[in-house]
């Protein structure tokens, strides 16, 4: 980028010319380089984009479902750019061209030796703001999904999930481990050079080792720190939650967790199709949706908020008086909670709104009929209590572990003739349809992803049927994606507009 950026200084700097550059293509669609795709429109009368794909970090695959490779040996996606500037800055009005080519890397470079400028068949974007986009995105339902509420207006006060840096240390999934490790930690007879060598732990530019253990061991109710955390879907461990050894604690949401509470976690930005919704009542990580580094991050919505002893709804009062006026009834935070639960669930919605899911918070429509909104805010209950397991469906087990063995999971395998999944040679949970085995949410295939993380591990009995309502959950909540998708289309037919359509067509008396 900062090349680029060199070489249309230069231009500016000789009023016309011409770049031709070959990068990563990140640039063309990142939301980072907003700011520069807009600024390059502003220099420039001509752009060309041929982007060549090959990317094995988004796992690229060609429109066909066929292989996508790089044309070199690397991970990022590649693309050719050229841009032209004719005239004086300020004459002009810029035209972006785009292609694409995909597939097998021998039949890119043969097509690339083979064509030219000329030869290639371009076509024309309209980038707008506030992206910029240099790729082709959908447009059709921009207008009406512009026109949806986005989570960070419904719910003002949100971040995402905790960093620890050291979860190999601070969680566990069994609890005395972790109180044996901290009671260790706290022993000042003990040498730092046992945690380094034994739990990976060192010193940083935001860690002392030596200073946070003496300041653990100074506390005399330390075990007041225990609690639990949701780290991926329907997967919880022990943490000790405390600022000396939690990299980025984030108290001014997770506080409002800590106790009675309710949150939806999803993302901002996600690679591939949007899966990313679940819900909580405990803390989270910042990975709970996916472990894409910033895409799929988790970023929480909690319902409340405490302020000492004192509970207040954390959703936008102008959305609340909106939907009383339409409905002419009673809407709490929680009926709200429900329903935004249920459209982040239709597969509809997001298959409509992919390309915009992709690239910032989703954006919620609300419907201006009340029976519709009741039967959305039944169903997203449903899911919640679902994915809480705390739904009483869950007591009716779909699947049963069957095997003589030492319950270690060792090699998991999922046999599709038979419906079982295996966890060693000899053991297995079977009656789990191949559409259970892969649910996705987020970037985890959910039963694969919780097996995963207990390899070499012993199963219990509790763990085993933990896993045995997991799979009844996820089964449940494909039926009820079914009956809210059977709704979905009713609801865009009449909505109640967004914050800012309704500040823009100047409703704002209506809205108080």
């Amino acid at each position: 980028m900062k090349f680029i950026r060199f070489a249309e200084w230069k231009i500016a700097n000789g009023k016309k010319g011409l770049i031709g550059f070959i990068t990563n293509h990140s640039y063309l669609d990142n939301l980072t380089f907003r700011g520069m795709r807009q600024h390059l429109m502003e220099s420039f009368d001509e752009i060309y984009v041929l982007d060549l794909h090959g990317n094995t970090l988004k796992k690229e695959v060609s429109p066909d479902g066929g292989k996508d490779e790089n044309v070199f040996e690397i991970q990022q996606g590649v693309a050719i750019s050229f841009l032209v500037k004719k005239t004086e800055k300020g004459k002009h009005k810029c035209r972006i061209f785009h292609a694409s080519r995909w597939g097998l890397e021998n039949g890119k470079s043969d097509w690339l030796l083979s064509n030219d400028v000329t030869s290639t068949e371009w076509a024309e974007l309209k980038p707008h703001s506030p992206f910029y986009f240099f790729i082709p995105k959908e447009g059709k339902y921009r207008k009406t999904y512009e026109n949806f509420w986005t989570m960070k207006d419904i719910f003002p006060i949100n971040n995402v999930g905790i960093v620890t840096a050291r979860d190999n240390f601070v969680m566990d999934l069994d609890k005395n481990k972790i109180e044996s490790r901290i009671e260790m930690f706290r022993d000042s007879s003990r040498p730092d050079s046992l945690f380094k060598e034994k739990f990976g732990l060192k010193d940083t530019s935001t860690f002392d080792l030596g200073r946070a253990r003496k300041r653990i061991s100074e506390i005399k109710e330390w075990k007041q720190y225990f609690t639990e955390i949701l780290v991926r879907p329907f997967d919880k461990r022990h943490i000790y939650y405390e600022d000396s050894i939690i990299e980025r604690p984030l108290h001014k949401i997770m506080d409002h967790m800590i106790k009675k509470n309710l949150a939806i976690v999803t993302s901002k930005q996600v690679l591939r199709e949007f899966r990313h919704a679940f819900v909580t009542n405990q803390i989270t990580n910042f990975n709970l949706l996916d472990t894409a580094g910033r895409f799929g991050s988790g970023y929480l919505f909690p319902l409340y908020l405490y302020k000492g002893r004192r509970k207040m709804d954390n959703i936008n009062s102008s959305l609340i008086a909106l939907l009383q006026k339409a409905y002419g009834a009673e809407t709490n935070a929680k009926n709200i909670l429900f329903y935004v639960y249920a459209i982040l669930y239709s597969n509809c919605y997001r298959i409509k709104y992919t390309e915009f899911l992709k690239t910032d918070f989703p954006k919620i429509p609300f419907t201006s009929s009340y029976e519709l909104f009741k039967k959305l805010e039944e169903l997203g209950k449903t899911l919640v209590a679902l994915h809480l397991l705390q739904a009483k469906e869950l007591d009716a087990p779909v699947a049963k572990f069957r095997g003589e063995s030492d319950n270690t999971v060792q090699t998991i395998t999922y046999d599709t003739t038979k419906g079982r999944i295996y966890i060693n040679n000899i053991q297995y949970f079977e009656g789990i349809t191949k559409e259970v085995w892969e649910y996705e949410i987020g970037g985890y295939q959910v039963l694969s992803k919780w097996l995963k993380y207990r390899k070499r591990s012993k199963l219990s009995f509790n763990d085993i049927k933990h896993f045995c309502r997991i799979v009844v959950a996820i089964k449940k909540t494909i039926e009820t994606q079914n009956r809210i998708d059977e709704l979905y289309s009713e609801i865009e037919l009449n909505i109640i507009p967004s914050q800012n359509t309704v500040r823009n067509a100047g409703l704002d008396k209506f809205a108080k």
